[in-house]
């Protein structure tokens, strides 16, 4: 399958460009090439610009431009990005190929094998007319129809479709192997011997990076060294971040809430506008903000990771174990994210290249136990040592607590206040034993945990009284608020990744299986109905068999796109 990365220039690049600029990697040059034989194949203007020459000069490699420039037909300039005439250097070569229209000489071709190039032919005839529409060149065209590019043929409606599914067949059989391998061979050996004719290579020496990966990479220390990164990330994340979330939600509670309440209450609007902007949208605005520093130190600490190569490094590590749920490496940092906060963790799944993991991983990550849900498992362990009981709260007895003037300054200054101690805080020895924040802390006391979430004493006494089944009531409950949709913020992070339709199905496949589930825990271990027992698994098949319908259709739709 062919890099969703690799697709969006293929399909978009016409000749409505007026030039192509194409950047490769100096150190990894043969692999980088392999678009260029996309682009000098659809003949569009081109400027290679070869990037990285510090580092290929530090690893003994000498890049030969003149003649990688004559043997591709285009312009190629060699930069180091971080040095200071870099840009100019861009921009000079940009105008110079810009001016004079350059394009990939047409005498520049990749040769294939003799029934292929026999096969490319007939196809360039019938396709002449097609390919002038598009504007793109028509041996190109006729190399991606027999690569099995699906959105070519959609793009074309060629009423003959079946007659390209004819000429791969006949390929496969003249030849003995399927078409799109003998093109990715022909390019291959292309660049091959471009890198054989421009490219020299000193004696490999070892770098700094490789003394280090003898470590990182070690099996033994590779796994204690990807949980000590783990540790530090979290506990940057969670912590060090966490410590500006009272700055956010006092300063936007301030001047969404509070302030918008205080000027429509001045201007004399009704209760119920003052209530949809004030509270609504305003106290949305404020529980949004709130998670804008997790996500900033989040992303930051993620880029540091993929800019001093460790991400890779993790990825390697951890990939043999991610293998068997059927996800990369990679996947781990996002998914252990979740047990701080799902909406960051989804979003941290941009780090994954591919289309299919990513959407994978977004699923899989709210069945991790965010931060949210530890108040649910407090209370659970608290209710059993609280007697049935009812208090009366100061409200009910009339005590209402009055509401002072509004002072903007007064409450940006407690904000700001909020700050040195939460910084303090996260050097706790507490706190750097639990970098994730899961410790649902002494539930020994109803009372002080009452007070610590602020809720009524009572509602021990209801959750006693609703869950009259016993333990196995109330653990059949939990692993269905383990199990089920999270919450609104995390939803709305998922709709923006993976759009409308994949939200929908995920909030239905996840509410389902937390169903059956729960149900099949309480049934089996107490209720013993078989009703309920076989209703559930028969969901259950009905879901798993549903998920595998739709993946092997959309496998076999997307097979040769």
């Amino acid at each position: 399958m062919k890099h969703e990365n690799t697709k969006l220039p293929l399909s978009f690049l016409s000749g409505e460009a007026d030039l192509i600029v194409n950047i490769v990697d100096a150190v990894n040059l043969e692999r980088n090439l392999y678009l260029t034989t996309h682009l000098l194949e659809m003949n569009v203007p081109m400027l290679l610009i070869i990037n990285m020459k510090d580092v290929a000069e530090t690893r003994d490699i000498s890049i030969d431009v003149k003649a990688l420039s004559a043997k591709l037909g285009i312009p190629v300039e060699y930069i180091s990005a971080i040095s200071k005439n870099a840009l100019q250097l861009v921009i000079t070569a940009v105008d110079k190929a810009s001016s004079v229209k350059v394009q990939s000489k047409e005498s520049i071709k990749i040769t294939y094998e003799n029934e292929v190039e026999t096969i490319i032919s007939e196809l360039i005839a019938k396709l002449n007319n097609q390919a002038a529409e598009m504007q793109v060149s028509p041996r190109w065209l006729s190399i991606k129809l027999l690569e099995g590019s699906s959105s070519l043929l959609e793009k074309l409606q060629l009423e003959n479709s079946e007659e390209i599914e004819i000429y791969r067949d006949r390929i496969e059989k003249e030849v003995g192997d399927e078409a799109d391998i003998l093109i990715a061979d022909a390019r291959y050996g292309f660049i091959h011997g471009l890198m054989v004719s421009s490219v020299k290579k000193g004696a490999p020496r070892k770098t700094i990076t490789d003394k280090i990966d003898k470590f990182v990479l070690n099996r033994f220390l590779g796994i204690p060294i990807f949980l000590v990164a783990m540790y530090l990330i979290f506990w940057v994340t969670i912590n060090l971040g966490g410590a500006f979330i009272d700055f956010f939600d006092i300063t936007f509670g301030s001047v969404f809430v509070d302030g918008s309440a205080f000027l429509l209450d001045k201007l004399g609007s009704p209760a119920w506008i003052n209530a949809i902007i004030s509270t609504g949208i305003g106290g949305g605005l404020q529980t949004l903000a709130t998670f804008v520093p997790i996500m900033f130190m989040l992303f930051f600490m993620l880029a540091l990771l993929e800019d001093s190569g460790y991400m890779a490094r993790a990825a390697f590590v951890m990939d043999r174990f991610m293998r068997y749920i059927g996800l990369p490496g990679k996947a781990f940092i996002p998914m252990l994210v979740g047990f701080g906060c799902t909406v960051p963790a989804i979003t941290a799944t941009r780090t994954l290249a591919n289309k299919r993991d990513r959407y994978l991983t977004i699923f899989m990550t709210p069945f991790m136990s965010c931060g949210a849900r530890l108040p649910v498992y407090a209370l659970f362990a608290a209710a059993p040592k609280m007697e049935f009981s009812i208090s009366i709260s100061s409200a009910a007895e009339g005590e209402v607590e009055e509401e002072g003037e509004y002072d903007l300054w007064a409450s940006l200054g407690e904000a700001v206040s909020t700050i040195p101690d939460n910084l303090a805080g996260a050097f706790d020895p507490a706190v750097l034993r639990d970098p994730l924040g899961t410790n649902i802390g002494d539930v020994s006391d109803s009372s002080a945990v009452a007070e610590d979430m602020e809720i009524e004493n009572s509602i021990f006494g209801e959750m006693r009284s609703r869950f009259a089944g016993g333990p196995a009531a109330a653990f059949a409950y939990l692993l269905f608020i383990l199990l089920y949709v999270p919450c609104l913020v995390a939803v709305a992070a998922m709709y923006k990744e993976i759009g409308l339709i994949f939200t929908v199905f995920q909030m239905v496949y996840s509410t389902v299986l937390a169903w059956v589930v729960a149900t099949l825990f309480y049934q089996v271990t107490v209720g013993h109905s078989v009703l309920f027992i076989g209703e559930a698994l028969l969901l259950l098949a009905i879901l798993i068999a549903g998920i595998n319908y739709y993946g092997k259709k959309t496998a076999r739709k997307q097979q040769y796109a």
